[in-house]
C-alpha cells in the first residue's frame, strides 16, 4: 500500500512541477510570453518582458515548485510526524527522486505539450531544501557570472556546475556513512545537470559562436524608452483614431530582446470587418497586428512595434517630441 501513496507524491511532484508559472503570469498582463523574448516561459524571459518585479514572481513560484512535496515532508519530520514510509524505500532516501519529477514536470509539460521551462529556478528550490551548500554555490555562480558576462544562459550553467560542486562537497564532508543515502544524492545532482544541460542545447550553440543575447539588468535605454510611455501611447491611440477610426488603448507593455526595443499594444475594437482586417495588414509595415477576440462583439487589436536602438530613428508615428 506505501508504494501506491508513493507512487501519488511522484505524480503530485511532476504535476506541480508542470503549472506553467510565466505563462500564468503572461495571461494574467495580456500577453503570451512564449511569443516574445526568448519564447520560454522562465523567468529571464519574463524579466525581459514585463520587468524584474514579475521576474521574480516566476522565479519564486517556479522555485516553490520544486520545494513544495520535499518540503512539506521535511517539515512533517520536524514536527514529529511519522512519514517514514513516504520517504522511504528499503532504507533508500527517495526525497531527491521527488524533487526529480518537479523538474521533470517543469521541463516536459505535459499542459503545454511537453514543451516548458529551462528548470533552473525549480532546481533551485530542491536544493534550498535537500542541499543548502548547493544553493549557496547556485547563488554564487550565478550572480558572479550574471555580473561580468551579463548572459542569463550561461549564468544559469555556471551557477549549476557550482552547485553541483557544493552539493559533492557537502556529501563528502557530512556524510553520515550511509552508501545508499550518499548515492542516491549523487544520483541526483547527476539527473538534473543532464536534464538542464538537454534544456539549455540551443543556448549552448549559441554561446559557442559568440550570439547568445546579453541579459539587459538596465537600463539606459530601458528607462529612456520608459520615460516616452505616455507619449507613444498617446501617438499610437491618434493615429489608429485617425486612420482606422479606432480608438481606447487598452493596454501596454515592453520587452527589450536582440538589441531591439518592442512595444506591444492592445486596443479595443467594436466591429470588426474584413476591410479593416485587409486595410491593417497592407498598410502597415512598422508593425504586426494580430486579432484576438474577447467576446461575442468585442475584439482586440495586439499591435507589436519593434522600435530601433536609436530614438532618434524611430518613425514620426511612434515618439512624437
Amino acid at each position: 500500500m506505501n508504494i501506491v501513496y508513493i507512487a501519488l507524491l511522484f505524480i503530485a511532484s511532476y504535476l506541480f512541477g508542470s503549472i506553467p508559472s510565466g505563462l500564468l503570469i503572461g495571461k494574467i498582463r495580456g500577453v503570451d510570453p512564449r511569443k516574445y523574448g526568448s519564447g520560454n516561459i522562465g523567468a529571464t524571459n519574463i524579466t525581459r518582458i514585463f520587468g524584474f518585479k514579475y521576474g521574480a514572481i516566476t522565479f519564486i513560484l517556479d522555485a516553490l515548485k520544486g520545494m513544495i512535496i520535499i518540503g512539506v515532508l521535511r517539515i512533517l519530520v520536524f514536527s514529529g510526524v511519522n512519514v517514514d514510509f513516504l520517504i522511504y524505500i528499503r532504507g533508500i532516501d527517495i526525497l531527491p527522486v521527488y524533487g526529480m519529477c518537479s523538474i521533470l514536470g517543469h521541463v516536459f509539460n505535459i499542459f503545454l505539450h511537453f514543451k516548458g521551462g529551462k528548470g533552473v529556478a525549480t532546481s533551485f528550490g530542491i536544493f534550498l531544501v535537500l542541499s543548502p551548500w548547493a544553493a549557496a554555490g547556485a547563488i554564487i555562480g550565478y550572480v558572479g557570472t550574471i555580473f561580468i558576462f551579463a548572459i542569463g544562459s550561461l549564468s544559469s550553467l555556471v551557477g549549476l556546475l557550482v552547485a553541483d560542486l557544493a552539493g559533492v562537497l557537502e556529501i563528502i564532508i557530512l556524510s553520515e556513512k550511509n552508501f545508499l543515502k550518499d548515492i542516491i544524492y549523487l544520483i541526483f545532482f547527476f539527473v538534473i545537470t543532464v536534464i538542464i544541460l538537454v534544456s539549455h542545447v540551443q543556448n549552448i550553440k549559441r554561446l559557442s559562436k559568440g550570439k547568445e543575447s546579453k541579459f539587459n539588468l538596465g537600463i539606459p535605454k530601458m528607462k529612456e524608452i520608459h520615460n516616452h510611455q505616455k507619449l507613444i501611447a498617446v501617438n499610437i491611440n491618434n493615429y489608429f483614431r485617425e486612420n482606422y477610426n479606432l480608438d481606447g488603448l487598452k493596454y501596454k507593455t515592453l520587452y527589450l530582446t536582440n538589441k531591439k526595443i518592442c512595444l506591444i499594444y492592445k486596443i479595443k475594437v467594436i466591429t470588426l470587418t474584413q476591410d479593416l482586417l485587409d486595410r491593417l495588414n497592407n498598410d502597415n509595415k512598422e508593425f504586426m497586428v494580430n486579432i484576438h477576440r474577447q467576446t461575442k462583439y468585442n475584439y482586440y487589436l495586439n499591435v507589436d512595434l519593434i522600435i530601433s536602438d536609436n530614438l532618434s530613428d524611430n518613425p514620426s508615428l511612434i515618439i512624437k517630441e
